[in-house]
């Protein structure tokens, strides 16, 4: 007699319980990375900017009493800055209302002589220039602040044909001003930021009176000077051997490998360097093999346009 419907079912249901083991794998915790940034803290609230965003949350969470207990220990100062390394996340305080907080477990490290690096700003980037009487004549400064952290300055010295230029980097800092730090003068100098204008201002004269003001006459101009003449004069070489560039591929620190791809065009570069540039025979040795950037053939044209003829 053949088993019933029910009885069917039974031994399939058993059947599916005994072969099918429970699942028992869980999903591990996502653990918190560590966030670099400055922070600040006036009385009980405290409040953290994230170095690689520049933006700034409130701190919550549990390890805020060890953050305040910390920034105490460094005799800081009410509302100081100062360099930490937080462990936590992000996490809105209250649903749809985009209040988002930092929520901090650990401190990590904390260092009141550190901050942030600056941050290029692209609503500060531009031309800033500033004319002023010297006993020889006018000098004029212009300084190109571009929005990927470049910085050119030109100055124009009466009695020189061509400017002595300088390049660096700039960012704001997360007090608000613009830092630029020339690596060949090992300096780094500071200024404040008004409306179409920088400013550095003497501590010691009359309320603060500006030591020089630097007015924005417009976008910053990439072509300029040096850098724009040692661009075009590759592409030129470069046409003439039939193997054309694109201007806008090229940058201060492009590698020449990616330009002159070639023994055609590399040869063809040697050779009009030496009298465009002009090189020496010692340079041709030495020097002209070291060049790996746009930025090696910019210093040496601006060191062959200081030699005296």
């Amino acid at each position: 007699m053949p088993p019933s419907t029910p009885l069917l079912l039974l031994f399939a249901l058993l059947f599916l319980a005994c072969g099918t083991p429970p699942d028992t794998t869980t999903t591990p915790p996502v653990e918190d990375p560590i966030w670099e940034g400055e922070l600040q803290v006036t009385g009980t609230d405290a409040r953290f900017m994230a170095c690689a965003t520049g933006l700034r949350y409130p701190l919550v969470g549990s390890g805020m009493d060890t953050v305040l207990k910390l920034y105490a220990n460094q005799r800081s100062v009410r509302g100081q800055t100062m360099k930490a390394w937080l462990t936590g996340h992000l996490a809105e305080q209250h649903d749809g209302q985009r209040d988002t907080a930092f929520v901090v477990s650990t401190i990590n490290h904390i260092d009141a002589t550190l901050s942030c690096p600056p941050r290029p700003n692209a609503r500060v980037a531009g031309r800033y220039a500033m004319s002023f009487d010297e006993p020889m004549g006018k000098r004029t400064i212009v300084i190109d602040l571009f929005a990927n952290g470049e910085v050119l300055s030109y100055s124009f010295l009466p009695g020189h044909a061509n400017a002595l230029e300088q390049d660096g980097r700039w960012g704001v800092t997360s007090s608000g001003e613009v830092e630029i730090h020339w690596p060949h003068l090992d300096k780094r100098v500071r200024y404040r930021i008004t409306e179409n204008a920088l400013t550095i201002s003497d501590p010691a004269a009359p309320k603060g009176k500006p030591l020089l003001t630097m007015q924005r006459t417009g976008p910053p101009l990439r072509m300029d000077g040096t850098y724009g003449r040692v661009v075009r004069w590759t592409m030129a070489v470069a046409d003439r051997c039939g193997q054309p560039l694109d201007s806008n591929v090229v940058g201060m620190y492009t590698p020449l490998e990616e330009l002159l791809t070639t023994d055609t065009l590399r040869n063809s570069m040697l050779d009009s360097a030496i009298t465009w540039i002009p090189l020496t025979p010692e340079q041709q040795r030495v020097e002209w093999p070291a060049m790996s950037t746009v930025h090696d053939l910019v210093g040496l044209k601006r060191m062959s346009d200081r030699r005296p003829r």
